[in-house]
């Protein structure tokens, strides 16, 4: 799978290291059959290195570039809930709180939603419709 590409060229880990990732990342890629993905490596809100590996569309052999956008799935969730959390800290928000507090316009049948209901998955919000748009 030769078809890395420079993530703004940001390579300020050593060269062994560099390779030592690389390698990790093409052999899991092959073992675990993943066609593509995007890695970067952030130290101190700066990043350190970044690499695009593999293809994003693999009958038309498209490789993975900055820009290509991944379905995150579930990841987002842990991340919202820390961000959450932080917040609570802060004093900048309340698990308790009704939602209408922090978001405008939502439907009456969220009115009586909180942030913790959010958070806990308790809100009883129905799926997604079919022709939700992801992105």
């Amino acid at each position: 799978m030769d078809t890395a590409s420079s993530l703004h060229h940001v390579t300020e880990l050593d060269a062994d290291i560099r390779f030592g990732i690389d390698d990790y990342i093409r052999t899991e890629m092959k073992k675990q059959k993943i066609p593509g993905l995007s890695l970067a490596i952030i130290r101190n809100n700066h990043i350190v290195y970044g690499q695009c590996y593999g293809y994003s569309n693999i009958e038309h052999k498209v490789s993975v570039k900055l820009e290509t956008m991944f379905q995150s799935g579930s990841m987002g969730k842990q991340f919202t809930a820390m961000a959450i959390m932080i917040l609570v800290e802060r004093g900048e928000i309340e698990l308790d709180s009704l939602i209408k507090e922090y978001i405008e316009d939502i439907p009456k049948e969220w009115k009586h939603i909180t942030v913790r209901h959010l958070l806990t998955h308790t809100a009883g919000m129905s799926d997604y419709p079919d022709d939700f748009n992801y992105r």
